[in-house]
């Protein structure tokens, strides 16, 4: 019987908002044009995690709006990172 201890290792995915075709995407389907995204539909929207997309909010790869303590992407904005990625 083997008793040597070995941690599991799981494989990291590679942080990237290359997604196959924004078009395919059906959580914009109910969405009025324009209307801003909430951080929460952003992140489902791109197919990253919460936290990976509040990175690129403070590093200001995305650009943002502040309204209250809601913090809101602009339709446009999210739709250009979806299709060329961040700067």
């Amino acid at each position: 019987m083997n008793t040597e201890y070995r941690p599991m290792t799981v494989p990291r995915r590679a942080a990237t908002f290359a997604i196959a075709d924004p078009s395919t995407r059906t959580q914009a389907d109910h969405r009025q044009p324009g209307s801003p995204w909430s951080l929460q539909d952003s992140a489902i929207f791109l197919g990253v995690s919460h936290r990976h997309l509040a990175r690129c909010l403070e590093s200001g790869a995305i650009k943002s709006l502040r309204i209250g303590r809601r913090v809101l992407i602009a339709d446009a904005e999210l739709r250009r990172v979806a299709s060329e990625g961040t700067r």
